[in-house]
């Protein structure tokens, strides 16, 4: 480290305040011996830059120290906060008060002290409420668009240009002493010090803190947390590593550390060694209220609130809360109160102008002796917000599938893929799941037996992993079963729907949208209720909707969009979620009937396909309108949708 200007740097700061330094107290400010505070105090006088009969900078110092001045700092604060979940429902995590006052706040308060008054702070999610901090602190706001599906390398990348000598923030950090200088002749990150094991990411320091090693996860060692500082030249280097990463595939979810880590030898820097109780980062409500009293009972949250007067407890019994998925309808999240294990499934507000919660309770009372769905404890109908049990050690379809591998591999002569992009989309903190849902069920129509009965399992199916095998018996069970539900599942009326408020909003981007809708209309023609005895569909039979409990049992669960249907609708959904071929989405039905389908149960089943993604893509791109990024997923469900009607309509 530049200990010369650092000590220049520790009289100029005395000199302000005003306040006498011992060579003692310098050495102490430095972190070194007395007799090395000696020897810099020697070459700093022999250099010009300091009186040493008064211990004060003279004007050559003053002017060597200028060459070091901070030119500004960035706090990212773009992200959602997955983990700080349901405070973070209805506030950005950095604006969360601790003892009063917001993280952000203390954090530009201590760089205006300090000198730094060129502020600048990324915002992506809930980017309004950060609004007033223009006025209060004189920041710059800019507004990252990809904050939902891309880490915080992308909201660097956005500023890139004004790395300079510049401190580098996370908004959600919490400092009790002033960390900020006017002056910083050194690249340094902090790091904190952790007795046991960490999944933080963890360093190995030479000499005077200088870093040589990074590595994921760690245990009794320093580990990286907290700001970081940038000087001019190491931003001259980090910048076009930074565009290189930022165009790389795959990383969609770094950090910005992710490229010094990979580029160590050509970004060294040092780590600025900061104490458990200066230095606090603070994940979940838990680690809050252990160092903030005033959250253990009164969280000033809605949903805390409304969970704990559905269970009847307190706010501070409500406990141990863990983020689940993300969904394109709600998003969840599970808890422990009473005794007990829950979750929580907060909706969209959107999606409650289009589904019927009245018709979700319906589903779930007259559903709930078969055994196969989660068990509904609690239900707003008018907000849309819904309390579940638990399974402990339970686990989604769509992990065993993971686990399991590919499905049956299609036959040579069978139809061609939809698209080339049936791989799995990488899982990110904060960003969005696998969106769900094909329609809003609609009015009632009908009750009986699918048309066509199973009469037991054929080659092509028993190729599939046992743990669909399961889920798919438990679907035909729950179709079979006699169930009438007041709702009727309708995805096609529940396209002209969505198509209405997707051109009210000016929603829909593809320059072909007018023609797409007419091609899938045209396909849905096949959909005629006369070819199926309608069935209690689940409206969203999809993997991540299976559970599969420790005690060997198959839940279907997230009964939102139920309704009377057709059978081949829910199969649909299902293979359209996992992005099957064509071929594996009719061996799925095969496994369904216990037979290949006939040439009118494709028919239909292509025509669901492609009606159930027209309708995702309405909805994703009316959520996008409204603010919301959700990457790749309505150009992957539009291509589907396409495909899938003109397959159909070949047939």
């Amino acid at each position: 480290m530049n200990l010369l200007a650092l000590t220049c740097r520790v009289l100029a700061e005395r000199s302000a305040n005003d306040q006498p330094l011992s060579q003692r107290a310098l050495a102490r400010a430095l972190d070194v011996s007395v007799g090395k505070a000696n020897q810099l105090v020697r070459q700093a006088a022999a250099a010009g830059h300091v009186d040493p009969a008064g211990l004060s900078l003279t004007a050559s110092g003053w002017e060597h120290l200028e060459r070091f001045r901070v030119d500004n700092a960035i706090v990212l604060a773009a992200g959602f906060g997955s983990r700080a979940v349901p405070l973070t429902y209805e506030t950005p995590k950095g604006l969360l008060k601790v003892h009063g006052e917001a993280m952000l706040e203390r954090q530009l308060r201590q760089l205006r002290e300090a000198g730094i008054k060129d502020l600048i702070v990324v915002v992506g999610y809930l980017k309004e409420q950060f609004e007033y901090l223009i006025d209060k602190f004189g920041v710059k706001l800019v507004f990252n668009p990809e904050y939902a599906v891309k880490n915080n390398l992308a909201s660097l990348h956005l500023v890139r240009d004004q790395l300079r000598s510049s401190y580098v923030l996370m908004a959600d950090n919490w400092m009790k002493a002033n960390p900020f200088h006017a002056w910083e002749p050194d690249t340094w990150l902090s790091g904190v010090y952790f007795n046991g094991p960490t999944e933080e990411w963890a360093v190995k320091l030479g000499p005077r803190g200088l870093v040589k090693k990074i590595s994921i996860g760690g245990a009794d060692t320093w580990a990286l947390m907290g700001p970081a500082h940038f000087t001019p030249e190491f931003s001259a280097r980090f910048v076009p590593l930074l565009e290189q990463a930022y165009a790389r595939p795959g990383t969609a979810n770094w950090y910005f550390e992710h490229v010094i880590k990979e580029n160590l030898a050509e970004l060294p820097f040092y780590l600025l060694k900061q104490s458990g109780d200066q230095m606090r980062e603070f994940e979940d409500l838990a680690e809050l209220r252990a160092f903030d009293l005033s959250y253990q009972d009164q969280t000033n949250n809605a949903v805390m609130a409304s969970i704990a007067a559905a269970l009847g407890v307190t706010q501070a019994q409500v406990t141990d809360i863990a983020p689940l998925k993300n969904g394109l309808t709600n998003s969840s999240f599970s808890f422990t109160a009473a005794g007990g294990r829950y979750v929580y499934r907060r909706p969209q507000e959107a999606a409650n102008a289009w589904i019927d919660r009245a018709a979700e309770a319906q589903a779930y009372a007259a559903l709930a002796p078969l055994g196969v769905t989660d068990e509904l404890v609690w239900l707003d109908q008018a907000t849309g917000q819904r309390i579940t049990r638990f399974w402990p050690g339970a686990r989604s379809l769509e992990q065993a599938l993971a686990a399991a591998g590919p499905g049956p591999a299609p036959a040579a002569d069978a139809v061609a893929p939809v698209s080339d992009q049936a791989t799995a989309r990488e899982a990110e903190p904060g960003r969005p799941g696998k969106p769900e849902g094909p329609g809003r069920p609609g009015k009632p129509e009908g009750s009986g037996r699918p048309a066509d009965r199973a009469a037991g399992p054929t080659p092509a199916a028993r190729a599939w992993p046992e743990e669909l095998a399961r889920a798919i018996a438990v679907l035909r069970q729950t179709h079979q079963s006699g169930v009438v539900l007041s709702a009727r599942l309708d995805p096609v009326a529940n396209l002209e729907r969505l198509a209405g408020l997707a051109d009210a909003k000016r929603a829909m981007l593809f320059s072909d949208h007018a023609e797409v809708l007419a091609l899938v209309r045209e396909a849905a023609r096949v959909l005629t209720p006369e070819d199926w005895a309608a069935v209690p569909a689940h409206g969203d039979f999809t993997a991540s909707n299976v559970l599969l409990t420790a005690e060997g049992e198959v839940k279907l669960i997230d009964w939102e969009l139920a309704g009377m249907g057709d059978p081949l609708a829910d199969l649909a959904s299902f293979a359209l979620a996992a992005r099957f071929a064509p071929a594996e989405a009719e061996s799925l039905v095969e496994l369904y009937l216990g037979r290949p389908p006939s040439g009118r149960e494709r028919a239909r089943l292509y025509a669901w396909s492609a009606v159930i993604a027209l309708v995702n893509t309405l909805w994703a791109e009316y959520r996008q309108a409204l603010g919301e990024q959700l990457g790749e997923y309505p150009l992957v469900t539009y291509r589907a949708a396409k495909d899938y009607a003109r397959l159909g309509l070949a047939h």
